[in-house]
């Protein structure tokens, strides 16, 4: 009887170290998109033909369609910093109210932006891995043109080991 008690007891704890957990979006893949976005941004096209002033960028709030219910803030700023450290773009930052995401252009142009920049972070659908897209879209505020288009991915284990910081 000891010996199947010991038993179970030592399967348990096997069973207990195996534990796992839903890997997330977090801010360190806030971190790393925003890196690589900004540096596609800012070696477009669109950006050698803005001048010899740099132009004014509004960084509209972005949509989160990954299903994880978090805010992007962290994404958003993280984004806004990349752009500034490279001294490209003045970023225009209006105080927005929560209906505003579909702000029109006549609002973009009252707080003095050359263009804006929308996006949206979705999950793609994928059986061992947490695929995360986010799609840049930046429009000439005065046009509606389309100045620049780009998606970026990062993927990561579907499942993390409970207590694992990867």
């Amino acid at each position: 009887m000891k010996k199947v008690l010991f038993l179970i007891l030592c399967l348990l704890g096997l069973l207990g170290c195996s534990v796992q957990r839903l890997n997330s979006w977090n801010a360190d893949d806030a971190k790393s998109m925003a890196e690589k976005q900004a540096s596609i941004i800012l070696n477009d096209d669109w950006f050698t033909r803005s001048g010899e002033r740099s132009p004014a960028l509004v960084l509209a709030p972005l949509e989160n369609f990954s299903g994880n219910g978090s805010t992007l803030f962290d994404l958003e700023n993280a984004l806004a910093r990349e752009l500034l450290l490279k001294a490209k773009v003045r970023l225009v930052r209006p105080k927005m109210e929560k209906g505003d995401l579909e702000a029109d252009a006549s609002f973009w142009q009252s707080c003095g932006a050359d263009a804006v920049l929308k996006g949206q972070l979705e999950l793609v659908p994928h059986p061992k891995m947490m695929v995360y897209r986010l799609t840049l879209e930046m429009r000439e505020v005065q046009t509606d043109a389309l100045l620049h288009r780009s998606q970026t991915e990062i993927s990561k284990p579907k499942w993390q080991a409970f207590g694992s910081s990867v």
